[in-house]
């Protein structure tokens, strides 16, 4: 959302603009120092940066790298929660050229407003994430920025994410760490007053954030999901970012310090992002069909227990018996018994 503001003393109010052609909506306001202070505030924050963690990166660079990295191999891709745009202005979008090389390339949200004015989707789709309106394996590559946090039922995101995508499909996201302290601490802080105060850090509007869940937003529940719902976990990085103090000048000082201790591998649990790839199996075998009754193709069931003992390694686990019975020893012959 991109918001054009008017001068009117030591305050703001924002003027909501739109690409597409529907009108202004005036009046919103939105916290704000005074004209000419934040520059000098975000100086100071990008110098003491350099200085405390200069190698740090925001986590959308690296979710975008992570993405371009995907899409050059060609995929069918599907954008969950697209939006209005890919990526933040900030980051910038993958090259035009490699996006419409792509044989297919859609995005799917539920605010139609929204979706109505992303500029670089040739196919978009008004939908609920959670029905996805496509036939099975139709997509190689499903990804999702910043969307997770919103789902109330990640098992069955997830399954429908893997019967729309190909076996070996990938669905790549980015997504907060819950167990991040600064996450952590928001969980006690007041809705209303969250709103305001994430609007002001991350100059947002207040109707551009939504109701969060953090429901698959920790390695072991990633864990989890992925394994219950038919995905081999290809990766779970967690991954730094920019201080979300960074409005505030020097004042970020001490995040930026908590920062540096997250480099260090004992603290990563502690980073305040993740970037997941799950992979679909290469498997016939649904994991939760009708009813939730696990089901299997009976034929390829039959031929797969046929050809196992084919296979060209065993694992074996020996436990011993909860006996006191001891084997009997040969019997020893006496030396006259031997001489006969």
């Amino acid at each position: 959302m991109l918001y054009q503001p008017v001068q009117n003393g030591s305050t703001e109010v924002s003027v909501r603009c739109c690409l597409s052609p529907l009108k202004p909506v005036c009046g919103v306001r939105v916290m704000r120092f005074p004209s000419g202070l934040q520059p000098r505030l975000l100086r100071i924050y990008w110098a003491l940066k350099r200085w405390i963690v200069p190698d740090v990166t925001g986590s959308q660079f690296i979710y975008r790298d992570a993405l371009v990295s995907h899409l050059k191999n060609r995929p069918r891709w599907l954008d969950l929660g697209c939006g209005h745009q890919f990526l933040p202005d900030w980051v910038g979008n993958p090259d035009r050229e490699l996006l419409f090389s792509l044989p297919r390339m859609v995005g799917v949200d539920g605010d139609l407003q929204s979706i109505k004015r992303h500029a670089l989707l040739r196919d978009k789709g008004l939908a609920d994430i959670g029905h996805l309106p496509f036939s099975a394996d139709s997509f190689d590559l499903v990804s999702a920025n910043m969307v997770m946090e919103h789902v109330q039922d990640p098992a069955r995101i997830l399954n429908e994410v893997r019967r729309v995508l190909a076996p070996g499909g990938l669905f790549l996201f980015h997504t907060p760490n819950s167990s991040s302290p600064a996450l952590a601490m928001g969980f006690h802080v007041p809705e209303r007053l969250k709103k305001r105060l994430i609007g002001f850090l991350e100059d947002r509007s207040e109707e551009d954030i939504y109701p969060t869940a953090y429901r698959i937003n920790t390695r072991s529940q990633v864990i989890g999901f992925g394994s219950t719902t038919g995905f081999d976990i290809e990766s779970c990085r967690l991954v730094t970012s920019d201080a979300f103090t960074a409005r505030l000048g020097p004042l970020a000082l001490f995040e930026l310090l908590f920062i540096k201790l997250t480099q260090w591998t004992i603290f990563q649990s502690l980073r305040p992002d993740m970037i997941v790839v799950l992979r679909k199996k290469h498997t016939d075998i649904d994991p939760v069909g009708p009813a939730g009754i696990v089901t299997v193709c009976p034929l390829r069931l039959i031929l797969w227990t046929m050809f196992q003992s084919l296979r060209p390694d065993m694992i074996v686990v020996l436990r011993k018996k909860h006996t006191d019975i001891v084997l009997s020893a040969p019997p020893v012959l006496s030396q006259s018994a031997r001489l006969d």
